[in-house]
């Protein structure tokens, strides 16, 4: 499910392209600043980017050990609120989500940050959130997967979680159409995604002589609800894919085009097992087609 790599020692980090930011700076048409409303957001264990178009985040990354989904965080009377260090015109508000049908869905979980009160309450900033199907999704499939993920803290030293949502189309006989509800009132609207992403690069030890062991896997999910027994390794996608249909590079510290080449190889293989498997159980398909939304 999680592909191998090994040995991760000496890796060189990916050059930037030389002069680019200075010759930004320096263009005459810059004089009254760029035309940008998006917000990178830190906070103690994790890094968002959010579209104000969308009002989602774009991406959200986490770092994760095993201290850090246990101590005294608990979410019991922890309540969302509205992201103030975002402009009030582009951020999602608490009255997008009233009465809409979908739920507040953390992109990184409170699970994994329990190790204080703080930490647990900055991830119920909404600036976290993007609208999920409850029923059978976020409070259920998508659970499973964070729990997946949390568990990974037991046996690696690090794990790093990049999540986000997606909006891919649908294939019809007159071609592909984006199709996407959105909540709120117009015109700050909040757009309801069609899938979800996970990247999850775990970290341990492997010996003085070997360095550092890794293992990196790629899911996409539709934002619907899943029956509970479908394999995870179905919505296993290669890396590659992912990058172009999200527009984003992936961990670019860590892969390189043979490394994401090996990976991919291996995500198809986990796909077509658990697609087997699905088969074999006599149990329905996703009801989104990922693999067509990514591959055409």
């Amino acid at each position: 499910m999680l592909s191998r790599s090994v040995n991760q020692e000496g890796r060189s980090p990916r050059k930037q392209e030389p002069g680019k930011q200075e010759t930004a700076a320096l263009h005459h048409a810059l004089k009254y600043g760029l035309p940008s409303s998006e917000g990178l957001r830190f906070f103690k264990n994790f890094v968002l980017s959010f579209d104000s178009r969308t009002r989602n985040p774009r991406w959200v990354l986490e770092h994760i050990t095993r201290g850090q989904t246990r101590g005294d965080g608990n979410r019991k009377n922890v309540e969302f609120y509205e992201d103030k260090g975002l402009d009030q015109r582009f951020r999602n508000r608490l009255s997008d989500f009233k009465e809409s049908g979908y739920d507040r869905g953390h992109m990184a979980p409170a699970a994994n940050h329990k190790e204080s009160a703080e930490t647990m309450l900055e991830t119920f900033v909404l600036s976290n959130t993007s609208p999920q199907v409850g029923k059978g999704f976020n409070r259920d499939y998508w659970a499973r997967l964070e729990r997946f993920v949390n568990l990974l803290t037991q046996t690696c030293d690090d794990v790093y979680v990049l999540t986000g949502p997606l909006f891919l189309p649908s294939k019809t006989p007159l071609g592909y159409f984006m199709q996407h509800p959105m909540i709120g009132q117009p015109p700050r609207m909040v757009a309801v995604p069609t899938h979800f992403f996970k990247v999850v690069l775990a970290e341990r030890a492997a010996g003085s002589a070997a360095g550092r062991e890794a293992v990196i896997g790629a899911f996409v999910l539709p934002n619907a609800p899943l029956q509970a027994d479908l394999p995870l390794t179905a919505f296993s996608v290669p890396l590659e894919a992912l990058e172009e249909a999200a527009g984003l590079q992936l961990f670019p510290g860590f892969l390189n085009a043979d490394r994401r080449a090996a990976l991919d190889s291996a995500a198809l293989a986990y796909q077509k097992w658990g697609r087997q498997q699905m088969k074999l159980r006599g149990t329905s398909g996703p009801p989104i087609d990922v693999e067509g939304a990514l591959s055409g």
